[in-house]
């Protein structure tokens, strides 16, 4: 496994894990993505939404939380372990 932190000032930065395959004759690719900082609420939200208020509307929901959990990494690694 390789890692490398790219960090460019203004910018958030950025976490690159590549693990070589295990298994012979396996030429699969996956690619994982998910973001791992915490960014605050934030203006602008749309009347009667939030990003800690949790509405459906037309069957889709909206908000912010199901995967701002900021475990993104230790999921894409047990992931990879199961694959």
């Amino acid at each position: 496994m390789t890692v490398e932190l790219f960090d460019e000032e203004g910018k958030t930065p950025l976490i690159y894990v590549e693990v070589e395959a295990t298994v012979k004759g396996n030429e699969e690719t996956h690619l994982f993505y998910g973001h791992f900082d915490k960014q605050p609420h934030g203006e602008g939200w749309r009347e009667g939404l939030g990003a800690t208020k949790p509405v459906i509307i037309d069957e889709m929901l909206y908000g912010r939380g199901g995967a701002d959990d900021g475990y993104s990494i230790f999921l894409m690694m047990t992931a990879i372990k199961i694959i």
